[in-house]
C-alpha cells in the first residue's frame, strides 16, 4: 500500500487583525520578532473590523487582534473567544490635528479652524471613538463649532489630498498634511491593545508575538508610524493622555449617589437617585462579565446618599443612613435623613432592619471604611421642629460604626467645618483622607486627614485646584485618585492625584464624560465607577480609569 507524500513544510502562518494606520509597524515587529526567535513566520494582516472579525472567526480563523482602544477589545473579550489573560496595551495613538497643504498657512491655530468656511473631518462616530474624542478636543478648545463637520469613512488621508476637508481630527498619524501643535490640556493618547484568540492554532507564538509588541524589540517600529510605545513617553504619573475606557453593559437604573461596597471581584448597590426620584433597589455589577441585575430584595425605603461597609469574615453588609424619601419608592426628591441601619447578607441576598440605629440622622457623608469600622464624615443632618417642614444642616460629626455588631456613635474628633456630599478614601499614611464637600462657602478645595487611633483632625497643606462636590475618590499607589465632581462651574471630568508632599496634580487622563456622585472602587491598578449625574442626564454607564 503506497505511504502518503509528507506534508509539504512552509512557514508558521499567523493571521492579526490591525488597524491600517499601524499596519506597517506591526509588519516589521512580525519581521524582528520572527529573526530573534529564529522563526519561519509570516505575519497575514487583515484591516480590522471587530464585528467581522468575530463573525469571520467561526469560518477562517484568526490569531490575535489588535484594537484602536480597550472599547471595541472589550467588546471581544465578552463574547468569550480571547484569552483573557493575553491582552495588553501595546502602544498609545496621539489624538492628532492634521490641516491640508493648502490651507497649512491659513489654519495655524485652534481659533483660526473655528470658521464657517471650514470643513472639519473627523471618524465615522460607527466605527471609531475617535469622533467622540474629536468633539471633546472642540470643547476643551472652547470653539463655538461655527465650522462644518463632516464625519468620513476611511482615514483623513484622501479627503484631506481632494480637498473633501480641510482639517481632519482623529486618533493616529496621517501621511497628508501639516500636523498642528497641541497645547498639553488638549492632547488625548489612545491605548491599542493585542489580544490572541482561543481559536489560534499557534497560541504560544501568538502570546510571545503579543509579548514582543511591548517590549524594546518594538520600539522604533511603534514610533515610525507615531504611536506613542510606553506610558514613560507621555505626560503625567498615570501616564498617557487617554480618557477612561467606557465598559460594556449599563446599569438597570441610571442612578448617582448609590452607597457602594466591593466584595470578592463585585460590587453593590444600594439606593440612588434616578432623575429626580429616589431608588429602593439593591444591585450587583461584575466587572469581569459587564453585567448587573438588581435582586429581589430591596430597602424598605427608597434611599440616596447612604453609606456602606462590609463584614468580611461574615459577608455581610450594612447600610447607614441615607436621605429618605417621604413616601413611596419612586417619589420626588423629598424627605428627611434617616438614622436607620440595614444588613445585607451577600450570599443569601436577604436585607434585615437593625434595631441599633445612628446617633442622628444624616445623608450624603463622606465615608471610608477602617478594619471593621465604617466612618461617616459630615452629611446633611435634618432638624425638624414639630409640625413644620424638615430643613437640612450639614454638619461636622463624624460617626464610627462597628460593621460586626451594628452599633454606632458619634467621635470625639469633628470636622473642621460643617459639609455634606464630601468624598473619602484611605491615604497611603494609613489614615483617611476627605476631599471637598459643600460647605457654606460652596464647593470647599480642602483636603482633611483623619486619625482614627489618635482621633485627630488636620487640614493638609495641598489644596485642591478648584472646589468639588461628590468627585470619585479612591485610594492609589502614591496618594488618592480625584475624578469628577462638581466645581462652581459645573460638573467636570478632570482628574487629579493627591499626595501629601506636594499640590494635587491634575493628571491628562479624562474621565470620557463629565460626572459627579459615581459609585466609586479600586479594582486592581485601575478605578472603576458607576454611574453618577452629568450635565445633562443620570448616567448608568460604568468607566475604568485609566484605561
Amino acid at each position: 500500500m503506497p505511504t502518503e507524500p509528507p506534508a509539504p513544510v512552509g512557514p508558521l502562518r499567523l493571521k492579526v487583525y490591525v488597524p491600517p494606520g499601524v499596519q506597517s509597524a506591526v509588519a516589521e515587529i512580525g519581521r524582528r520578532f520572527a529573526t530573534e526567535q529564529k522563526l519561519a513566520l509570516v505575519l497575514e494582516l487583515h484591516e480590522v473590523d471587530v464585528y467581522e472579525a468575530l463573525r469571520r472567526l467561526g469560518s477562517d480563523g484568526g490569531d490575535l487582534i489588535i484594537t484602536e482602544g480597550h472599547g471595541p477589545m472589550e467588546v471581544i473579550r465578552a463574547s468569550g473567544v480571547l484569552l483573557p489573560e493575553t491582552i495588553r496595551t501595546v502602544t498609545h495613538l496621539p489624538l492628532l490635528v492634521t490641516i491640508a497643504g493648502p490651507r497649512a498657512e491659513a489654519l495655524r491655530s485652534l481659533e483660526a479652524i473655528d470658521a464657517p468656511s471650514v470643513t472639519v473631518g473627523i471618524p465615522d462616530p460607527g466605527k471609531s471613538t475617535g469622533a467622540e474624542a474629536a468633539r471633546r478636543l472642540a470643547t476643551r478648545a472652547g470653539l463655538k463649532r461655527r465650522y462644518r463637520e463632516r464625519a468620513l469613512p476611511t482615514t483623513g488621508a484622501g479627503p484631506l489630498r481632494d480637498g473633501t476637508v480641510d482639517v481632519f481630527i482623529g486618533y493616529g498619524r496621517i501621511d497628508t498634511g501639516l500636523v498642528l501643535n497641541l497645547p498639553d490640556a488638549l492632547g488625548e493618547l489612545l491605548p491599542v491593545p493585542a489580544g490572541v484568540f482561543a481559536t489560534s492554532r499557534h497560541v504560544e507564538v501568538a502570546k510571545r508575538l503579543v509579548a514582543a509588541m511591548g517590549s524594546e524589540l518594538a520600539l522604533e517600529p511603534w514610533r515610525s508610524v507615531g504611536t506613542v510605545p510606553r506610558r514613560s513617553d507621555a505626560n503625567g504619573p498615570l501616564g498617557p493622555a487617554a480618557v477612561g475606557t467606557i465598559l460594556p453593559g449599563k446599569l438597570p437604573e441610571p442612578r448617582s449617589e448609590a452607597a457602594s461596597v466591593s466584595d470578592r471581584g463585585r460590587v453593590w448597590l444600594f439606593g440612588g437617585e434616578s432623575g429626580g426620584k429616589l431608588l429602593d433597589t439593591i444591585t450587583v455589577y461584575d466587572p469581569a462579565s459587564y453585567t448587573s441585575k438588581n435582586l429581589e430584595a430591596r430597602l424598605p425605603a427608597a434611599l440616596s446618599g447612604a453609606a456602606a461597609g462590609r463584614d468580611t469574615a461574615t459577608r455581610r453588609i450594612v447600610v447607614a443612613g441615607g436621605y429618605r424619601a417621604s413616601n413611596d419608592p419612586g417619589a420626588p426628591v423629598e424627605g428627611v435623613s434617616t438614622r436607620e441601619l440595614h444588613r445585607f447578607d451577600v450570599e443569601r441576598e436577604v436585607l434585615e432592619t437593625l434595631t441599633t440605629t445612628l446617633p442622628s440622622a444624616v445623608g450624603y457623608a463622606a465615608t471610608a471604611q477602617l478594619g471593621d469600622v465604617l466612618y461617616l464624615f459630615g452629611g446633611r443632618a435634618s432638624a425638624a421642629e414639630p409640625q413644620a417642614t424638615p430643613r437640612d444642616v450639614r454638619t461636622a460629626d463624624i460617626i464610627a460604626i462597628e460593621v460586626t455588631t451594628g452599633t454606632a456613635q458619634r467621635a470625639e474628633a469633628r470636622l473642621p467645618s460643617p459639609r455634606h456630599s464630601a468624598s473619602a478614601a484611605l491615604g497611603p499614611d494609613g489614615h483617611v483622607w476627605i476631599v471637598g464637600g459643600e460647605t457654606d462657602s460652596g464647593p470647599s478645595d480642602e483636603v482633611v486627614r483623619f486619625d482614627a487611633s489618635t482621633q485627630q483632625v488636620m487640614t493638609l497643606g495641598p489644596r485642591l485646584a478648584v472646589g468639588l462636590v461628590r468627585p470619585a475618590v479612591v485610594s492609589w499607589p502614591l496618594g488618592c485618585l480625584v475624578a469628577g465632581g462638581r466645581t462652581p462651574r459645573g460638573v467636570t471630568d478632570r482628574v487629579w492625584l493627591i499626595t501629601s508632599e506636594r499640590p494635587p496634580n491634575e493628571q491628562s487622563v479624562r474621565l470620557p464624560y463629565a460626572t459627579m456622585g459615581a459609585a466609586a472602587s479600586r479594582e486592581g491598578d485601575r478605578a472603576l465607577l458607576l454611574g453618577g449625574l452629568g450635565d445633562e442626564r443620570v448616567e448608568g454607564r460604568a468607566i475604568r480609569l485609566p484605561e
